[in-house]
This record gives C-alpha cells, sequence and structure tokens, in this order.
C-alpha cells in the first residue's frame, strides 16, 4: 500500500512543475562521477533515486543556505539528509566517508525549511541528498530507495576572508584603469586595506 501511496504522490507531483519550471532547475546525478556542478542561487530539483549528488565549489569558511521545499507524507519527522562530503570523496569511497558538514529537514514541518551547510575548507565538494537515513547518506549506498521528488535553492553567506578577496579584487580593476605611479598607489593601498 505505501509503494502505491508513493506512486500517486510522484505522479502529481510531475504533473504540477511546469516545463519552464522544470527547465530552469539544475537536476542532481545519480552518483558523484555524474554530479553536475550546482549554481549557487539557482534552483535544484531531485529525487527518483535513492541518492542525489551535485558538485559545490566553495571556499573554506563559507556557508550555504538551503531553502527546501520537501514533499508531504504521511509520517511527520521524515528527514531529507543535506551531507557535504570532502572533495576526493568517489563513487567507490563514499559508503566509507564522513561528511564534512551536514543538515537535515523534517517533512511535515514548515512548507519551506531552512538548513545550512559550511565548507572548512576550500574545494569542489560533494553535496548529497538522501531521504530518511539512519545514520547519514552513505549508510543508503547500493540501497534500491526512491527518494519523492523535492526543490531546493541555495544562498551563498561568504565567509570574512572571501569578501576581502572579492573586494581586493574590485579594487584591483579600478587600479588597473589608472597610470604610472597613481597606478602604484592604487595597488598598494588596495592592498594595506584588503589585503
Amino acid at each position: 500500500m505505501r509503494h502505491c501511496v508513493r506512486r500517486l504522490v510522484l505522479a502529481s507531483v510531475i504533473v504540477a512543475i511546469s516545463p519552464a519550471v522544470a527547465a530552469a532547475q539544475s537536476p542532481a546525478g545519480s552518483t558523484i562521477a555524474a554530479a553536475p556542478t550546482l549554481t549557487l542561487g539557482a534552483p535544484a530539483s531531485g529525487g527518483g533515486q535513492n541518492i542525489d549528488f551535485w558538485r559545490l565549489p566553495l571556499v573554506g569558511g563559507d556557508k550555504v543556505s538551503i531553502a527546501t521545499s520537501l514533499p508531504s507524507h504521511d509520517v511527520s519527522g521524515w528527514p531529507y539528509q543535506f551531507d557535504l562530503f570532502a572533495p576526493e570523496t568517489e563513487d567507490s569511497t563514499f559508503a566509507q566517508a564522513f561528511p564534512v558538514s551536514e543538515a537535515s529537514a523534517e517533512v511535515g514541518g514548515a512548507a519551506t525549511q531552512y538548513v545550512a551547510v559550511q565548507a572548512p575548507y576550500t574545494g569542489t565538494f560533494v553535496l548529497a541528498v538522501c531521504e530518511h537515513p539512519n545514520t547519514g547518506c552513505q549508510a543508503l549506498a547500493g540501497q534500491a530507495r526512491v527518494m519523492i521528488p523535492y526543490t531546493f535553492t541555495t544562498t551563498p553567506h561568504p565567509s570574512a576572508a572571501t569578501l576581502r578577496k572579492r573586494k581586493l579584487a574590485a579594487a584591483l580593476r579600478e587600479c588597473s584603469k589608472l597610470r604610472g605611479p597613481k597606478r602604484a598607489a592604487c595597488i598598494r593601498a588596495a592592498k594595506h586595506r584588503y589585503g
């Protein structure tokens, strides 16, 4: 009976998403090797497999808020897990890996829920999303479960170091418009202020 209910929910979700909305979303990869790079701020969609994967380039200290719209479910508290894994994580090592940052959203709560993950260092991380894991997404590796479709958007929250680098780059671009001693003085001042 439960499988029938899931199929009905899946069909209703697919009908509710217009082709234009679906085309704008970044779909998940079914493996780490096939994981697309997630563009921060762009909508993403997943479901239909046991674990969804994206690549996520981040600078150390950067935090990413995830606003997720989860499907309605007959069990309150059914979690969707958002796990951030180290850049070197591969399909062959995923089952033994541990997330460097993790968060979960509960089905049955608000229509949109907010969670966050944070990069401990700079790299292109693996974002894994799964439904109702026992201990984490890696525990579901190789299982035949199928998630109900869901959507989310990300909002970057750059670290102070990232903001300083961006300001330095912008200041150096302005300095490049100058010539001679003014340009050299501008570069020194920008590096002193933001470097």
